[in-house]
């Protein structure tokens, strides 16, 4: 799943304040949800975050893969997520889709 939402040009370089809220809404799901990995994360050129998450949702426990990345007037959010706990699985099967993002520049 893609996720871009237009965002003031200004906010562009506060990545820190997007994976917060990103934290924010998933705990909003799971109050126990638990972060497994978060590190800085190039895709393309494209400097970013990955971040996997575990969680239990509807009674479905879950891991998720987020790519988390903010350009001038946009922030992105790329998910893969697998029934389970298992965070190598998910990585290797959703490899081939995240190496291929590409943030094509909007159209004004």
């Amino acid at each position: 799943m893609v996720i871009a939402e237009r965002v003031a040009a200004d906010n562009e370089a506060n990545l820190g304040l997007f994976v917060g809220a990103v934290k924010s809404n998933m705990l909003q799901g799971d109050p126990t949800a638990r972060v497994l990995e978060e590190i800085p994360e190039t895709i393309n050129g494209r400097e970013g975050l990955r971040m996997v998450v575990s969680a239990r949702i509807s009674n479905l426990d879950l891991v998720y893969r987020y790519w988390l990345h903010c350009s001038p007037g946009f922030v992105y959010q790329v998910i893969s997520w697998c029934p389970g706990k298992d965070q190598a699985s998910l990585i290797a099967q959703s490899e081939p889709l995240f190496s291929n993002i590409e943030i094509l520049a909007p159209k004004e």
